[in-house]
């Protein structure tokens, strides 16, 4: 029955023949060297390893021995720096992916939002609206002095007024 094993280096799940247990193999996600663990069946019988597994120094994580970095914390066991964010960046799982893309649209949206909140406060006051009265009309009286012309030239000057109440 095939093994389903975890690569120390980036957790990535792999079937492994019961044939290499026991064996180095390459992961197929990382490329990483790591040794195919015995199947269980196996490691009951045989006595338990009297070396203790590595811890982090950080989290305190016990870790496989071909391990080179904490895959919870990512601290690089050799130095005991955390990893840069460049190299802990890939290895994140698609929830902690998911938080941060999601953290850093919630900073965008409250950015944006305080920066239209300092706008508002800072901008001047606007002057209070004041209605003007309209101006009367005279358009009674100009109808009238257009149907009370005597010549072509009144007419005109009349019908002139009457056109400029339009615009």
């Amino acid at each position: 029955m095939p093994l389903r094993i975890r690569c120390p280096h980036c957790r990535y799940v792999l079937v492994a023949p019961d044939e290499d247990a026991g064996e180095p193999r390459p992961c197929p996600a990382c490329g990483q060297m790591f040794s195919v663990p015995l199947p269980r069946a196996a490691t009951e019988l045989s006595p338990q390893p009297l070396t203790a597994l590595p811890h982090c120094p950080r989290c305190a994580t016990e870790l496989p021995v071909t391990a080179e970095h904490c895959y919870r914390c990512h601290t690089d066991l050799k130095t005991g720096q955390r990893l840069p964010w460049r190299q802990r960046l890939p290895l994140l799982s698609w929830r902690g992916r998911l938080l941060l893309g999601l953290s850093g649209a919630v900073l965008i949206v409250v950015t944006l939002a305080g920066v239209q909140i300092y706008r508002t406060w800072t901008q001047p006051a606007r002057p209070t609206f004041t209605p003007v009265t309209p101006k009367p009309i005279p358009g009674a009286q100009l109808v009238s002095r257009l149907l009370n012309a005597r010549d072509a030239a009144e007419r005109k000057e009349a019908l002139d007024a009457l056109l400029g109440i339009e615009q």
